[in-house]
């Protein structure tokens, strides 16, 4: 897991800014796991950060920042349902290219395509139609329902 020496985060637009504990850079579900352990023994808390897009200072922290840039693979295709697995830290711009070479595409898209899937999802991004409504893809759900058992997981297991 990388661990970054930098210890300002700070938003694209530079209007929030913090200095956590460290920017930790999980790319397995383990690493995650024992992240949230450490922090719950340490009495941190544990915030995560995609591409910064947000600009609220819903990320700033002194806890724990996890910066989910490595955690950002495709995992899995099923062709017959159309539905991809992957890791909340690819970033769409990434995710359409997987999903174009399957012949699948996202039904809208913003106009940030460097923003991770968990961090579009977990905003609802705006869409820029009345006919696509900003739902979030169900794959959202079941991203949140892991990042759920992560965390109980590691709670149960400290």
């Amino acid at each position: 897991m990388a661990t970054t020496t930098e210890r300002l985060w700070h938003n694209w637009a530079g209007n929030q800014a913090c200095r956590p504990a460290a920017i930790l850079r999980p790319s397995t579900e383990a690493e995650i796991v024992d992240i949230v352990r450490r922090a719950a023994d340490e009495g941190r808390n544990v915030r995560a950060v995609g591409a910064g897009h947000s600009f609220t200072p819903l990320v700033c922290t002194d806890g724990y920042l996890l910066d989910f840039a490595g955690y950002d693979r495709m995992l899995g295709h099923d062709a017959e349902a159309g539905t991809v697995t992957v890791q909340a830290g690819i970033p769409l711009w990434r995710l359409n290219q997987e999903l174009a070479g399957r012949g699948l595409a996202l039904e809208n898209l913003g106009d940030i395509a460097y923003q991770s899937i968990a961090g579009a999802t977990s905003q609802l991004k705006a869409t820029t139609s009345l006919r696509h409504t900003g739902r979030c893809p169900p794959a959202a759900f079941r991203d949140r329902a892991s990042a759920s058992a992560i965390a109980a997981r590691a709670h149960r297991s400290s």
